[in-house]
């Protein structure tokens, strides 16, 4: 008799088609989950860096506005006072060009001056009448527009 002569079996051979393509799926579907984990966790960085990024972004801006609002507030503040300080000039020079014109007339005072004029020319007229207490009381008395006079 012949002995049938024997080879080695080969690594796959008995295993079946079945267990060696679910072997070969399993490592595949662990790559393909690490590499979805990888995938999600550059992601994450990703998006951590640009949050904050924006928030940097945000301050920085919210800067620049209120340094904004401080320049206009002074140069508003700045503003009023030279308006303030050409409405008293204005005012000054309007006054003084009065002064002028009513002392340049001359001729005919006004208001207050031309009051003043007359009262001080009048002469009182009671100042021989009544008793004698009266009359020395008439003589010291003032009139109410020589308080404020010469």
């Amino acid at each position: 008799m012949i002995t049938p002569a024997v080879a080695e079996k080969p690594e796959w051979a008995g295993k079946g088609k079945g267990a060696m393509q679910a072997e070969q799926t399993t490592t595949k579907m662990e790559e393909q989950a690490e590499q979805r984990k990888e995938q999600m966790e550059e992601r994450a960085e990703q998006e951590r860096v640009y949050a904050e990024e924006q928030a940097e972004q945000s301050r920085e801006q919210m800067k620049e506005r209120a340094e904004q609002q401080r320049e206009d507030a002074q140069e508003e503040r700045a503003q009023r006072q030279e308006r303030a300080e050409e409405r008293r000039e204005k005012g000054e020079v309007l006054k003084k060009e009065q002064e002028k014109s009513s002392k340049h007339q001359g001729e005919k005072p006004k208001g207050l001056e031309k009051q003043k004029t007359k009262k001080s020319e009048q002469v009182q007229k009671e100042l021989d009448k009544g008793s004698e207490q009266g009359q020395k009381s008439r003589e010291n008395r003032r009139k109410w527009w020589k308080f404020w006079g010469d």
